[in-house]
């Protein structure tokens, strides 16, 4: 521990909040019922875990209820085709699952199905309750992204921005009564946000007894005394180290700022490596009604696939392109054509590296003027194949687009 990192905190506050930090003692469910509540989640999936609710990889819509009605704090919905967006605190665990590894998406067929990753999970019960509480608000704060929950920034690209900005609601007050309307909280900080805000206890939140028909219904927010102490300086963290959101890829980036307060804190969750995937891949790309089946080795390059694709729809190779993908944690990677020069670059990933399923889809941009758009889906991957080869054309169909179709080739000057 350096001496430096642990007298920063501390400078930032009074000896009554770090008279409290000392005092506080993580349990599965003090200061909030994160743990206990995420812990509950993890053992609802279950080591087969369960279909998904459709392609975002969202729980499936007859289950909600059921585990609404687990949490420590349930909401109240009479609805009788409840989205998950509709229970703000599973919403908020579902962005905790995902950004933490331990729990992915694996296409079979045409379903999806959320699953447990193993080795991340073992992990997971290695860490005792204060590192799990700390895990979880790493990835919330640092590592959580709303492409997870497909939703929008509103130009706050990180769940702390918005949390900050919900603060000045309590700038004259510790007490926050709302108007009850729905809007309200839907940018700031976000319904997901602040249903996480009241399990980590940052919040308390009173809601009406009675059942409401379309949204989560509060009375009176609570700011705490944690909330006051850790939410800016944790900011403030961020700032001065310049964190860039999209960079951080390991668990403990807090551990030496908050140690002293809590030397428990002395193990981080170890996600799984990214895994590469070798074998003959099978894609069928298509363009509207046109479509291409090609093979190609695990270990080629993108920019080799690139290279396929264009000569399997007769297209000049004079343009840049991108791949773009969802990776395990369901976050959009786009890997670009090496003219760009800022990674991940098409000559440095290769087709193995995307940890793609069969049935899994993402999309080829080529020409960011004309935007041809091409979905490729991964048909097989044949495991036996172990040499490297070149891609290979295997069946066509349709007549390919006119790369040219909407230019003009010939000018006329006076």
């Amino acid at each position: 521990m350096k001496k430096s990192q642990k007298s920063k905190l501390e400078s930032l506050l009074n000896t009554k909040s770090q008279q409290l930090l000392h005092d506080l003692v993580i349990t599965n469910d003090n200061p909030g019922s994160i743990v206990a509540d995420f812990n509950m989640l993890l053992d609802f999936i279950g080591t087969k875990g369960m279909a998904s609710g459709g392609k975002y990889g969202f729980f499936p819509m007859g289950k909600l209820t059921e585990i609404n009605s687990k949490l420590t704090h349930s909401v109240k919905l009479n609805l009788k085709r409840p989205q998950q967006k509709a229970f703000p605190h599973i919403h908020g665990l579902h962005l905790l699952l995902r950004s933490t590894g331990l729990v992915y998406l694996k296409t079979n067929g045409k379903k999806r199905y959320l699953l447990l990753d193993e080795p991340t999970l073992q992990s997971w019960h290695r860490l005792n309750v204060t590192e799990q509480y700390f895990t979880l608000l790493e990835a919330w704060l640092l590592h959580g992204n709303n492409q997870i929950l497909l939703e929008r920034d509103f130009g706050f690209p990180d769940h702390m921005s918005k949390c900050s900005n919900f603060m000045r609601h309590f700038e004259k007050s510790n007490i926050y009564t709302p108007d009850q309307k729905k809007e309200m909280f839907h940018y700031f900080p976000g319904w997901h946000n602040l249903a996480l805000l009241q399990m980590f206890g940052f919040m308390k939140i009173k809601s009406p007894q009675k059942k409401i028909d379309k949204f989560w219904l509060i009375d009176q927010i609570q700011c705490t005394h944690l909330t006051r102490i850790l939410i800016p300086s944790l900011e403030k963290d961020i700032v001065e180290r310049g964190l860039e959101f999209k960079n951080i890829e390991c668990f403990g980036e807090w551990q030496s700022l908050l140690q002293p307060f809590f030397p428990e804190w002395k193990n981080n969750l170890i996600m799984k490596e990214p895994e590469f995937k070798e074998g003959l891949y099978i894609f069928e790309i298509s363009i509207g009604s046109v479509w291409r089946r090609i093979s190609i080795s695990s270990d080629q390059e993108l920019e080799v696939l690139s290279d396929a694709i264009l000569e399997a729809f007769d297209f000049d190779d004079d343009h840049m392109y991108q791949f773009t993908y969802t990776n395990r944690k369901g976050i959009i990677v786009e890997v670009v054509s090496p003219e760009f020069g800022e990674p991940p670059l098409t000559t440095d990933v290769r087709v193995g590296d995307l940890d793609l399923s069969p049935g899994d889809s993402f999309y080829y941009l080529y020409d960011f003027g004309d935007q041809w758009e091409f979905t490729l889906v991964l048909e097989d991957i044949k495991t036996n194949h172990k040499k490297k080869s070149k891609p290979t054309l295997l069946e066509s169909y349709g007549e390919a687009p006119d790369q040219y179709e909407n230019d003009e080739d010939d000018y006329e000057f006076e």
